[in-house]
C-alpha cells in the first residue's frame, strides 16, 4: 500500500525539501541502474511545478541540483557521467544569464 492510498498524507504538501529529500533517496539507494532516473524525474517535476505555478518553494535550489549530480554521480547508468556533466554546465550557464539562479558551489563539482 502506498502512503496516500491509506490517506496519511492527505495534507501533505510536497515542495522543494520534498523533492531534494526524494532525490537524496535515490541517490543513496543500491537501485544504481535507475536511480539517476527516478531521482531526474523528481527534479523535472519540480521544474514542471515552479513553471507552471511561479511559486518559489518550488523552484531549484543548489541543493536540488547537487542532490540530482550525485545522483547522477552514483549512479551505473550509461551515459551517467555524461547527463552530470550537461546538468553542471546548464546550471553554470543559467547562473551566468540570471545570478537569481542557483549558483554551483564546491559540493556541486564534487
Amino acid at each position: 500500500n502506498d502512503l496516500h492510498d491509506m490517506g496519511l498524507l492527505e495534507d501533505v504538501v510536497a515542495d522543494r525539501v520534498t523533492y531534494n529529500t526524494l532525490m537524496s533517496a535515490y541517490a543513496k539507494s543500491y537501485d544504481t541502474e535507475d536511480s539517476g532516473d527516478k531521482a531526474q524525474e523528481c527534479f523535472d517535476r519540480l521544474c514542471r511545478l515552479y513553471e507552471e505555478t511561479g511559486d518559489g518553494q518550488y523552484k531549484p535550489d543548489v541543493v536540488s541540483y547537487a542532490t540530482l549530480l550525485n545522483a547522477w554521480g552514483r549512479s551505473n547508468q550509461v551515459g551517467a557521467a555524461k547527463r552530470a556533466e550537461d546538468i553542471l554546465q546548464k546550471m553554470h550557464s543559467d547562473y551566468t544569464a540570471d545570478d537569481s539562479n542557483p549558483k554551483p558551489n564546491t559540493v556541486c563539482f564534487n
